[in-house]
């Protein structure tokens, strides 16, 4: 059951690709502050999980959506304007996150790149 590039068009590519690169940050943070709040902390073990889990089923999904998704001219349109958003949201909160604790860097308390 190899995934031959031959049989998809584009169009299924595009869409896989936007719902995937949704689909694992959010997973990602959920399982680390799922596990996290049963756990009582942070262990090595768990993000060791966390990350792997986290490309096994972003590679699973991608596989599935691309065998069966047929994207539309307009899902084409929506998808590639949401993977935009995604890399525009990166770039904003990287230099200027919220003030919550998931964007605190925890060895200085400080949030965004340090200005110099």
């Amino acid at each position: 059951m190899a995934l031959s590039l031959e049989r998809l068009r584009s169009s299924e590519l595009i869409g896989a690709s936007a719902v995937v690169l949704w689909f694992m940050p959010l997973f990602q943070i959920a399982f680390y502050y799922a596990y996290a709040a049963i756990a009582h902390g942070d262990l090595f073990v768990m993000d060791i999980v966390d990350f792997t889990l986290t490309v096994v089923l972003g590679q699973v999904l991608f596989y599935q959506l691309t065998t069966r998704l047929h994207c539309t001219r307009g899902g084409r349109v929506a998808a590639l304007l949401s993977v935009i958003a995604l890399a525009g949201i990166f770039v904003v909160f990287t230099v200027l996150p919220p003030h919550v604790p998931l964007f605190m860097d925890p060895t200085n308390g400080t949030y965004g790149l340090p200005i110099e």
